[in-house]
């Protein structure tokens, strides 16, 4: 859904640090792909770095998106390149196979930690994934041998305060905000969306896996149509978790036969095609139940679309008491606060100010200048002083 080409902002902070030759920033992941939130928050520091005539080289432990051949480079080929002198930062967000060697590397190490989703999410539909982000939260002990940890959110960074084993306060971890570009939807052309043709919608947009719980939107969706019989769910994002996306094709004919023509699972589809799916929603719904920061939050209130969200932690930090957030999911309650909001524009009117008020306060935190303090403090050194 994101093209990673379009994600330099025009307003990124110019560093005010000269970088010292010979030091490369050598970044690690898991998988590095565009459309993924991490593969695009990765792409984006390495092109701003690369853009300030820092050097930086991409690793993947597992796979990438064949457009980036040439850009990323396997893991293997680190342990070669990379000498005393450089900086490496590891993008934790999952078991890292490679980890501990990493944490033993005689380099300045920092780690980025993006939250790993809870197994217990995972552990009915694909037990080996699930098993893969137990794990990670067991290898918490490796980052005690670093020296810089950031994370995407407070609410990511007091995740990391309970998986590593020594004493980490949350004024030691530098919180790193997406770098949202909120002048890129300026230049992307709104692009038709076939076979969807609907006056009003809920829409949903973020990857289609168990933790955001895409079945409960759907329940909502449900007791909401029978107070507007005219809308529609529209439902953006990878839909690759097959046996998730299974499981609620069955719920859809099984439970909710009736909605089967107003529910649109769009899959993953174009930027102009999502610009065209926030102008003509009439809401943006989130029923997950972890996240990390949560970028179509972001994006909902560019586009003054307002938002309902449940109210998990990240969410309620990116929001910052903007949108409205509901902490039970009862769904035919909710269903009648959604609609008495879309049918009152003095009410979505009061919604969109206080979003828009909160995407003018992300600005300054969402510029570049903290990833910028993250890159700067390895350099820093205190005066000495004769006894």
């Amino acid at each position: 859904m994101q093209n990673a080409s379009l994600m330099k902002s025009r307003e990124l902070v110019f560093p005010w640090f000269c970088w010292p030759a010979g030091k490369t920033v050598h970044m690690v992941s898991n998988n590095i792909h565009i459309g993924d939130a991490i593969g695009n928050f990765i792409l984006y520091v390495h092109d701003l770095l690369q853009s300030n005539k820092v050097p930086c080289r991409l690793y993947y432990s597992g796979a990438y998106s064949p457009e980036l051949e040439g850009k990323v480079y396997p893991i293997s080929e680190l342990y070669e390149e990379i000498e005393p002198t450089d900086i490496l930062i590891v993008n934790f967000s999952i078991f890292l196979p490679e980890l501990e060697a990493l944490s033993q590397l005689k380099c300045y190490k920092a780690a980025i930690f993006y939250g790993i989703t809870p197994p217990k999410f995972l552990q009915a539909y694909q037990p080996e994934l699930a098993d893969h982000c137990l794990r990670g939260y067991q290898q918490g002990h490796l980052l005690d041998a670093f020296d810089q940890y950031g994370a995407i959110s407070e609410s990511a960074a007091r995740a990391l305060q309970k998986i590593v084993h020594k004493p980490l306060k949350l004024d030691e971890i530098h919180i790193i905000p997406p770098l949202v570009d909120f002048q890129k939807w300026s230049v992307v052309e709104a692009e038709t969306i076939a076979g969807l043709t609907c006056d009003r919608s809920l829409l949903y947009v973020g990857r289609v896996v168990p933790h955001k719980r895409v079945e409960d939107l759907i329940k909502l969706f449900a007791a909401y149509s029978k107070l507007d019989e005219a809308a529609h769910l529209v439902i953006v994002g990878s839909t690759d978790f097959a046996i998730y996306k299974d499981f609620l094709d069955k719920v859809l004919s099984v439970d909710y036969s009736f909605l089967k023509d107003k529910v649109h699972f769009l899959g993953m589809i174009s930027d102009g095609q999502l610009k065209t799916a926030y102008q003509s929603a009439s809401a943006l719904v989130m029923m997950s139940e972890h996240e990390g920061f949560c970028i179509p939050l972001v994006e909902a209130m560019h586009f003054q679309v307002p938002v309902f969200a449940y109210g998990q932690e990240a969410v309620r930090e990116t929001l910052g008491r903007s949108g409205k957030v509901f902490y039970e999911k009862a769904f035919d309650g909710l269903a009648r606060d959604v609609y008495e909001v879309l049918s009152d524009p003095q009410k979505q009117q009061l919604i969109v100010n206080r979003q828009t008020q909160r995407l003018q306060e992300m600005q300054a935190s969402a510029n570049g200048s903290a990833l910028w303090k993250f890159l700067e403090a390895p350099l820093v050194f205190e005066d000495e002083y004769p006894v």
